[in-house]
């Protein structure tokens, strides 16, 4: 049985906003989640804006511009502005 998925990195285009309560949204770029490669379960990275990185299971995908991370798994240090974000599959358990 394999422990990942598919591939690893799923999706990386634009830069987001995200507030501190996990609602990621389009800061700028061409940005389409509901395209097909971004999945509920994955994990979306944020690069660090000052404070330090932050990560979150997608628990949403809200819109093309918008995901809604889930609350119980958040490891956010605060809200983040005109990120690099990375979203990426993890190992099955």
């Amino acid at each position: 049985m394999a422990l990942w998925g598919k591939k690893d990195l799923a999706y990386d285009t634009g830069k987001v906003d995200c507030t501190a309560g996990g609602v990621v949204t389009k800061s700028n770029g061409s940005i389409n989640w509901n395209g097909g490669d971004v999945a509920v379960g994955q994990v979306l990275t944020l690069a660090t804006d000052g404070a330090g990185p932050g990560q979150g299971i997608i628990k949403s995908i809200d819109s093309n511009t918008q995901i809604t991370l889930d609350p119980n798994a958040l490891d956010l240090p605060g809200a983040f502005t005109n990120v690099d974000y990375e979203i990426r599959e993890t190992p099955v358990y």
